[in-house]
């Protein structure tokens, strides 16, 4: 028969026991977290990165679409130019329907996605969105090859080449790069520009 001493005893060790069981809850439930929360950064960076070759895939092939047109229309630009020279004789090549013969689609998607770009490569986001610039410089700089009356210069057909030129072949490295990530076994091909880099480079010689 245990004396007082055995008691104490038996009544400390189940204390201690209650508290043991307390402690061991306390890290199971602190390693369960530490798993769910590990478990959950591994879905949303699976999540993070198809969404962001979801939107590269779009943008690729919306760039794609605008390339053939911006090529399309430094052909017809570098041709007129050629062909009408730099004689003072009116340009009528360059007239107000050439964009309508030429038309530039609207970046639609670019625009959707304007929040999920950052969700690209840093390299990626600069050459794409150096695309749309230049493929907006060249609409906006279309109109000025007209002459106007009411100024008394002339803009030069380079004025809307450089940036065409340079939207439709700078942006190459990156939808090789896009091309990798997302496993696209069609390449993009590159595109003839006609005699465009031979006009830019006649007028920076003259």
């Amino acid at each position: 028969m245990a004396g007082p001493g055995g008691i104490d005893f038996y009544a400390e060790l189940k204390g201690w026991q209650t508290a043991i069981g307390s402690i061991l809850g306390f890290f199971a439930l602190v390693i369960g977290a530490l798993f769910n929360f590990r478990l959950n950064r591994r879905r949303d960076a699976l999540l993070r990165n198809e969404e962001s070759v979801a939107a590269a895939v779009a943008l690729y092939g919306e760039i794609l679409l605008l390339r053939k047109e911006l090529a399309r229309l430094a052909r017809e630009v570098a041709a007129i130019y050629i062909r009408e020279g730099t004689s003072r004789v009116t340009k009528t090549g360059f007239d107000a329907h050439l964009l309508q013969r030429h038309p530039i689609s609207e970046p639609l998607l670019y625009k959707a996605l304007a929040s999920k770009i950052g969700l690209l490569d840093a390299s990626l986001v600069r050459s794409i969105t150096a695309f749309h610039n230049n493929c907006r410089e060249t609409i906006s700089r279309l109109p000025l090859l007209m002459e106007d009356s009411t100024r008394d210069y002339t803009y030069g057909a380079e004025y809307v080449l450089i940036p065409a030129c340079a939207a439709v072949h700078e942006v190459m490295p990156a939808l090789r790069k896009i091309e990798q990530l997302a496993g696209i076994q069609e390449k993009a091909e590159p595109i003839d520009t006609g005699r465009a880099e031979d006009v830019i480079d006649m007028q920076d010689h003259e």
